[in-house]
């Protein structure tokens, strides 16, 4: 039997245990909408903004694209203020800002910087069960963000900018404390002026139509970032003006207000893998060759590696160096991945939905090359173009999982895409003889690394062939995939 996970940012809906169905589901009731939800530990108010639409024109004088996108928005939370100085050192530990005040909005802020904060934020509310079930604080979506700031108008502004925003006119060259100025009609203060906020998205050309909760491109160069600022002038305040920067900038123009926002769903598949015995037989430098015979226990694999969308629903943020939601995450190290793995049990122990005594986890050395064998000698050169992503077919880069042709037992790029971090201790030396579920020597230098990568030969990209990375050790080459497997 398959499971199908499905992934939330921090919470997730499991498979069920129930063997009447190949691929099973529970479903979550969403939260009961409209009260104002307060975050007291950092006295932070999250109003409700009710479901609607709205339509998106760019007004980028870069482009002359100028395509009209209607969105339609369910509905959501979004911070009554900017989130301020003394919120901010609350849950991160610093304060980093060019003007100093606790109730003034927190600056010189990255993207990165205000989703570690939502990413934080929401492992605390989680814990403490003070979450609604099927939302997470994040940032909100441009089109959120521009939908809340209109609070029902359609002008260049929600009200008079001199009595909303704080802008060159009238903030004496420096921030202000937040919540001074008037509010919307939904009862957003600063929305057209204080601090500029980052959005969620990556900055693209709208793409025409129909969308429901549209967030963006898949991808990009730059985050969007929203709103007036003490700098600039009216023309910068409007409602509808967008902003671009790359994810990593941080100046004293630019904070952020959080959303609590619904959870798209996504999915993990984990294919069985019945017990069974094979042969290792080590094909690197030792010249030895010892041959040890591994009997495993049955286990779960993933039925690709992890996804860069899988992988930020659970970590909240990732810089791989090919982007794109359904290629695999890569640029994480070892250390990385058994931290997803970590939270990932967190998640699914304290939801009661973890069969007993097993865990997610890396696969082992065994465990891997046995599933990719998937009882098959393991020569797969003559069919490497329909089942790899590799140097003479990959062009130099990823590409979306699953695209290729699966193995005899349904798991897909196990011999290209990128390369794969095993559980175990590196050594060149296999132990001989019989193991049960063996998984490598206590203590080494190295990680196991298995498959072949977008830039290796065919020879590299046999189930046998063996490599070793440092725990902490990152690169485009590097990726994963889970197993789920008896506590070790």
């Amino acid at each position: 039997m398959r499971y199908r996970i499905l992934l939330f940012p921090i919470l997730l809906l499991a498979y069920s245990c129930s063997k009447t169905t190949d691929k099973t589901s529970s479903n979550l009731s969403p939260v009961a909408f409209g009260d104002t939800i307060t975050i007291s530990h950092l006295n932070m108010v999250m109003l409700p903004i009710p479901s609607g639409s709205i339509t998106l024109k760019n007004t980028d004088f870069e482009t002359s694209d100028e395509k009209l996108t209607q969105v339609s928005l369910s509905n959501f939370w979004l911070a009554k203020t900017e989130v301020t100085q003394a919120q901010y050192e609350k849950i991160m530990g610093n304060n980093p800002s060019y003007f100093k005040g606790a109730n003034l909005p927190i600056e010189q802020v990255s993207w990165e910087d205000a989703m570690n904060f939502c990413h934080k934020l929401t492992d605390q509310e989680h814990a403490a069960g003070r979450i609604p079930i099927g939302y997470t604080y994040t940032l909100p979506a441009e089109a959120q963000w521009e939908y809340a700031c209109r609070a029902g108008t359609t002008g260049d502004y929600a009200g008079n900018l001199d009595d909303m925003g704080w802008y060159v006119n009238n903030s004496e060259d420096k921030s202000h404390p937040v919540g001074l100025k008037k509010a919307n009609a939904w009862g957003l203060y600063d929305m057209h002026g204080n601090i500029r906020e980052w959005c969620l998205d990556w900055y693209g050309d709208y793409p025409g139509g129909s969308k429901t909760n549209y967030s963006g491109p898949a991808s990009g160069t730059h985050r969007v970032s929203r709103g007036g600022n003490w700098h600039r002038g009216a023309e910068a305040s409007t409602a509808s003006k967008r902003s671009k920067e790359t994810q990593g900038r941080c100046d004293d123009l630019n904070g952020f207000r959080i959303a609590l926002s619904p959870i798209p769903e996504i999915k993990i598949v984990m294919v069985p893998i019945p017990e069974g015995t094979f042969t290792l037989r080590n094909t690197g430098n030792n010249k030895e060759k010892s041959l040890t015979e591994v009997t495993l226990s049955k286990f779960w694999l993933g039925e690709t590696e992890i996804t860069q969308a899988q992988y930020k629903s659970i970590m909240g943020i990732g810089s791989p160096h090919f982007q794109g939601p359904n290629l695999p995450m890569e640029h994480a190290s070892w250390e990385n991945a058994m931290d997803f793995c970590k939270k990932l049990n967190d998640i699914e122990r304290a939801a009661g939905r973890l069969h007993d005594g097993y865990e997610y986890t890396l696969p082992t050395e065994a465990q891997w090359e046995y599933a990719s064998l998937a009882g098959t000698s393991g020569d797969y050169t003559k069919e490497i173009d329909s089942m790899a992503w590799y140097k003479n077919n990959s062009e130099r880069e990823t590409h979306p999982v699953g695209t290729k042709k699966p193995n005899n037992w349904g798991l897909y790029d196990m011999q290209g895409n990128v390369r794969e971090l095993c559980y175990d201790w590196y050594t060149e030396s296999y132990p001989g003889g019989s193991v049960k579920d063996y998984k490598g020597p206590l203590s080494g230098n190295y990680r196991v690394l298995k498959g072949g990568s977008w830039a290796d030969s065919a020879e590299n990209c046999n189930p046998t062939n063996r490599g070793y990375r440092s725990e902490g050790r990152k690169g485009e080459l590097l990726g994963f995939r889970i197993a789920l497997s008896s506590i070790r």
